[in-house]
C-alpha cells in the first residue's frame, strides 16, 4: 500500500534515519477526524 510506504519514509526522515536503517514493526493507516493518521513504531538497527 504505498499509503504506508509514505508513512515510513516520513516516519524515519523525521528521526533523522533512512528506511534502510531501521525495521518497522507496526504501520497502520487510521481516519480520525477526516484526516490520514499514521501511527508507525520502528526500532535503529
Amino acid at each position: 500500500m504505498e499509503g504506508k510506504k509514505v508513512a515510513k519514509s516520513i516516519a524515519a526522515s523525521h528521526a533523522g534515519l533512512s528506511v534502510s536503517d531501521v525495521v518497522f514493526s507496526k504501520v497502520k493507516l487510521e481516519r480520525e477526524d477526516d484526516s490520514l493518521q499514521a501511527p508507525v513504531e520502528f526500532s535503529n538497527i
